[in-house]
């Protein structure tokens, strides 16, 4: 048995638990700034608002059709999220969840020369940083590490298998600062700061482990990784 579990159009229906009378009405949320349409609901799609369009484009379209707008609340979305992926997690764990898909492809490759690729993402990282709550960062990065650590005991047992760490960026700018100035003390404690609830340009690593990792190395454009990574899987 195989299961699917997607929030629909998830920052909209976040805000529609405590606004349940937009239920089946045209809802959009903007992003950072207000700037532009970054969630919208089915009813927003059908009436023409397109994703990542300007506020400002989408103006006729959000008062012919009344949409209701709401700004960004990453706190309320963190939250939800987690509780989402609690739910999930207490049923499926990361780490199973990458063994048994490992273990399907493997199978269906079994028979032919072709490999395969396979994305595990912690999305709910990000999710957490955008909630400014670094216990929750910690909790989902310890998650993702385990899952992280099956694909590298896949590779120790599979010659010919790369695996790849690495995130599109970096979320809330945290830095981790000590909680006392005498750094003569032997544990003076540590302290989060967080420099924002949205995106950062702070570089993100680039983990490898297993075939052709000492192949790529130094400071890349991310858009130059996946050119790399091709190279390595001979595909054009």
């Amino acid at each position: 048995m195989y299961g699917l579990c997607d929030c629909n159009n998830f920052f909209v229906s976040c805000e529609r638990v405590f606004r349940p009378d937009l239920n089946g009405k045209p809802v959009v949320v903007l992003s950072n700034n207000d700037g532009c349409i970054i969630a919208r609901s089915n009813e927003a799609k059908a009436a023409g608002i397109k994703m990542g369009q300007p506020l400002y484009q989408a103006q006729p379209l959000i008062s012919r059709y009344d949409i209701t707008i709401f700004s960004t609340n990453f706190t309320l979305y963190g939250d939800m999220s987690h509780r989402v992926m609690t739910t999930l997690r207490s049923l499926v764990p990361s780490t199973e969840a990458t063994e048994k898909a490992l273990e399907i492809l493997s199978n269906n490759c079994a028979d032919s020369k072709k490999g395969f690729m396979l994305m595990v993402e912690g999305s709910q990282i990000d999710s957490e940083g955008h909630a400014n709550n670094a216990a929750g960062i910690l909790e989902e990065t310890r998650d993702f590490a385990q899952a992280v650590g099956a694909a590298m005991d896949f590779a120790d047992r599979n010659p010919g298998t790369l695996v790849v760490v690495t995130a599109d960026h970096e979320t809330s700018g945290l830095s981790i600062t000590s909680n006392k100035t005498d750094f003569t003390l032997s544990d003076s404690g540590i302290g989060y700061d967080f420099g924002t609830t949205g995106h950062t340009g702070i570089m993100v690593p680039v983990y490898l482990y297993g075939t052709g990792a000492e192949q790529i190395n130094g400071i890349m454009d991310n858009t130059d990784l996946p050119k790399k990574l091709a190279e390595l899987m001979r595909l054009k």
